[in-house]
C-alpha cells in the first residue's frame, strides 16, 4: 500500500486547473512543503540530467535532493516559495546548474527550466510508480 502525501489531492486538482496559486498554504500563506517528499529524493538517480549538456556527469546518487525552480508569481524576492510537489531529483551537479551556482556556456535559462521541468515530469511518474502519489 502506498503512502498519500499530505495535500496531494489539493494539490494536483489545482495543478490540472492551472491554479497554481492554490500550491501555496492558504491558511499560513506559505508553500506546501513536503518533509516526505524532500527526505524521498535522497539517494535516488538525478532526474533532471542537465550535466551530460555540459560534458560532466551526474554526481552519485548520495548527492541527490529535491530541486526547486524560482518561478514569477511563486517566489518573493530572497525567499524559495516553489512547493515541493513542483521539485524535481536532481545530482549536485544538476541543482548547482538550476540554482545558478554554475552557469553552462552553451545553455539560456530557458533551456536550463526546461531540463528541470522534464526533470519535474520523471520525479512524479517515479514518485506514482513507487505509488507515492497516487491519481
Amino acid at each position: 500500500m502506498g503512502m498519500r502525501c499530505a495535500g496531494a489531492d489539493e494539490l494536483y486538482h489545482a495543478m490540472a486547473k492551472g491554479d497554481y496559486l492554490m500550491l501555496i498554504n492558504q491558511a499560513t500563506g506559505k508553500p506546501y512543503k513536503n518533509n516526505f517528499l524532500r527526505d524521498y529524493a535522497r539517494g535516488k538517480e538525478c532526474q533532471i540530467r542537465i550535466a551530460a549538456i555540459e560534458g560532466m556527469e551526474c554526481a552519485s546518487t548520495d548527492t541527490t535532493v529535491l530541486c526547486h525552480l524560482r518561478l514569477p508569481g511563486l517566489n518573493a524576492m530572497g525567499k524559495k516559495l516553489m512547493p515541493d510537489l513542483l521539485g524535481a531529483h536532481g545530482c549536485a551537479t544538476c541543482h548547482d546548474i538550476i540554482d545558478a551556482r554554475y552557469k553552462p556556456k552553451h545553455m539560456t535559462r530557458q533551456e536550463i527550466e526546461l531540463y528541470h521541468w522534464h526533470g519535474m515530469g520523471r520525479t512524479i511518474d517515479l514518485l506514482r510508480a513507487d505509488g507515492v502519489l497516487q491519481e
